[in-house]
C-alpha cells in the first residue's frame, strides 16, 4: 500500500513551517499535503510519523516559536544534529520523542 494517495481536495491541517528543514523531503510532502495535492494515508508515512512529535514539542515547549526554536538548533545529544535532521531518520521520532518526554519531566542526562 502507497504511504500517498493523490487526491484534489484533502484537508490541510496546519504545521509551522520552521519545524521542518528547508526543502528537506519531509517539508516538501507536507507542503503538497497542504496545498492538497496528496492525501496521507498510511501510518508509515514520514508526516504521519512526525505530527505527534511536533504536537509533543509544542506541549512541553509552550508555543510554536519555541518549538521550532528547538527543532531547528543542533544537540550535542543527536551528534550535532537539530532534531528536525534526527526525525528523517527511521528511528528519529522516537529518538525526538524520547528526549522530549526527558525534558517535560526535568530528566537530565
Amino acid at each position: 500500500m502507497s504511504c500517498l494517495t493523490y487526491s484534489d481536495n484533502a484537508p490541510a491541517p496546519k504545521i509551522p513551517y520552521g519545524l521542518l528543514r528547508s526543502r528537506s523531503p519531509l517539508q516538501r510532502t507536507w507542503i503538497n499535503y497542504e496545498q492538497g495535492r496528496i492525501t496521507l494515508t498510511a501510518p508509515q508515512s514520514p508526516l504521519l510519523r512526525i505530527v505527534p512529535v511536533v504536537a509533543h514539542a509544542v506541549a512541553v515547549f509552550g508555543n510554536e516559536h519555541k518549538a521550532a526554536h528547538w527543532f531547528s538548533t543542533p544537540l550535542p545529544l543527536f551528534s550535532n544534529r537539530s532534531p528536525s535532521e534526527v526525525l528523517e531518520l527511521e528511528d528519529g521520532p522516537k529518538l525526538v520523542d524520547d528526549v522530549l518526554t526527558r525534558i517535560e519531566h526535568n530528566i537530565f542526562s
